[in-house]
């Protein structure tokens, strides 16, 4: 058993449906994923629009410095996220604890 290779290219998809995170993660598996998020679960973005999806976190955040998202997708939220469909956390509080982590490390590296 082999593991997959992510895609090494950048894409920037014209954001045409709104898709799940489950859709996402089957369509892009090991890829990057930048997304404007059009729908929330108890405050968790369950949905929403693929901007950029990328072999790399880098070169998904180069992307994103080198082209702006349309106005209308500007204004919502945005999320990324490794698309690891076999990333498997039994407890969900425990899954919160370790996105609520990513996200003030991302925070912090803004400042």
């Amino acid at each position: 058993m082999s593991a997959r290779k992510p895609h090494t290219t950048v894409a920037r998809p014209i954001p045409s449906e709104v898709l799940s995170i489950d859709e996402i993660m089957s369509r892009y598996p090991g890829e990057w994923i930048m997304m404007r998020v059009t729908e929330h679960d108890e405050g968790w973005p369950v949905g929403g629009y693929v901007t950029v999806h990328a072999g790399s976190q880098n070169a998904m955040l180069d992307e994103m410095e080198r082209q702006s998202d349309p106005p209308d997708l500007a204004k919502l939220p945005r999320y990324s996220f490794l698309a690891e469909p076999d990333l498997y956390i039994d407890d969900p509080a425990e899954l919160h604890r370790l996105i609520r982590e990513e996200i003030e490390a991302d925070r912090a590296d803004c400042v």
